[in-house]
């Protein structure tokens, strides 16, 4: 198992990695006279994308393995990088997030899946936790390297990123075991249907609770570049600084938090991130941007885990790539709505009142998705949500 779980946090690196470069695309496109309303659509059709193919993704996991899956989301980020020339200006650009939007869709299920079907209920927390590190560790890798090339005017080696990293990661996934081979029930070719998913005891607090989560971090990690660097602060600096803070919470802190229940930590979490964005927004020093950063680590450093955790919580090992699709599609659901709420808002309240918005939005869905816990909790009589 030790082995097949290091397999998946360079899977999860490896794609998350490929989805953190997209941060500071706001930042190529505004640098080529692209309006706010221009760079909401490009940044939201990737996560539409993302929605459309999970399904797919569920589907290839079942029929192809982890390592088809993997193969098929390799061949689609070279295509896709192909339209940024074959395509000219804002179409060409659209089309290119488009298509990393499938790749991340897809490949995000089959990686959710196998994190699923390799780690136990018995120790999900502290390995989870652990996982989480892959998520959070682009942030200090790849976005500034991206941010790097992007000052030195290195703008085609920054989008030819997503591809190499998508391609390693299919290298990476060469070999891995069949999803039947890794479950312990007995009928290993029956997956279900999505009717069972809908009926599945707490699958609608789940769907709340990931969709709140990303549209905040969405919010934060896709736009904040673009306030902070207008005040002339590094847009890396939030990012480095939140990563740092995640990592250490997610190594030394999980003794601490063991024993809270994964749906209540979850929505805390994204309250105290939802605190921590407004802080950001209202910083004009590297060291009020420091401290926010901090802030909002440590909401994530616990929240990003918890939402992982929280989809095998919910499905049984016969339902997991379908249900992987729905946890997925429920965090894309976040990412894609973000986009397109800053680029509407933004024109009332600029992109700063906008994502404070958004921001204060998430003080009233976290709590409403706990109270949802609680009923589910009551009528499935679950320890384990």
């Amino acid at each position: 198992m030790k082995r097949l779980f290091w397999r998946c946090f360079t899977g999860a690196y490896l794609i998350q990695a490929m989805l953190a470069v997209g941060f500071l695309f706001p930042i190529i496109l505004a640098a080529r006279g692209y309006s706010i309303g221009a760079i909401g659509w490009s940044m939201s059709a990737l996560n539409l994308a993302a929605i459309l193919s999970r399904p797919i993704g569920g589907w290839a996991t079942e029929r192809w393995g982890f390592s088809g899956a993997l193969l098929l989301a390799g061949v689609l980020s070279v295509v896709s990088t192909g339209f940024i020339w074959a395509v000219p200006g804002l179409p060409g650009m659209i089309s290119f997030r488009v298509g990393l939007g499938m790749v991340g869709g897809i490949s995000m299920v089959a990686i959710s899946t196998f994190q699923g079907l390799v780690i136990p209920e018995s120790q999900r927390g502290p390995l989870f936790a652990i996982l989480g590190i892959a998520y959070v560790l682009p942030q200090i890798t790849v976005v500034p390297l991206g941010e790097w090339l992007l000052n030195r005017d290195l703008g085609i080696a920054y989008l030819l990123l997503p591809a190499i990293l998508t391609v390693t990661a299919t290298l990476a996934g060469r070999g891995l075991p069949s999803p039947e081979s890794l479950r312990q029930d007995q009928d290993r070719d029956d997956w279900g249907g999505w009717g069972d998913c809908i009926k599945t005891s707490g699958i609608w607090a789940m769907i709340l609770t990931l969709a709140s989560f990303s549209i905040l971090n969405s919010t934060t990690l896709q736009f904040l570049s673009l306030p902070v660097r207008e005040k002339g602060l590094p847009a890396s600096l939030f990012y480095t600084v939140n990563a740092v803070t995640c990592i250490v919470l997610r190594v030394f802190g999980g003794q601490f938090i063991k024993n809270i229940p994964r749906y209540l930590l979850g929505c805390v979490s994204i309250m105290i991130m939802a605190v921590a964005l407004t802080g950001a927004l209202e910083a004009n020093t590297s060291l009020t941007l420091t401290l926010s950063a901090v802030g909002y680590g440590c909401g994530m450093g616990f929240g990003f885990p918890v939402m992982l955790a929280l989809i095998p919580d919910v499905f049984p090992p016969r339902l997991m790539p379908k249900g992987s699709s729905i946890g997925m599609l429920s965090m894309d659901l976040g990412f894609a709505l973000s986009p397109l709420i800053i680029g509407a808002l933004s024109v009332y309240l600029g992109t700063p009142g906008a994502m404070r918005a958004i921001a204060w939005g998430q003080l009233v869905i976290a709590p409403t998705a706990l109270i949802l816990w609680k009923i589910s909790i009551k009528k499935s009589k679950s320890p384990v949500i």
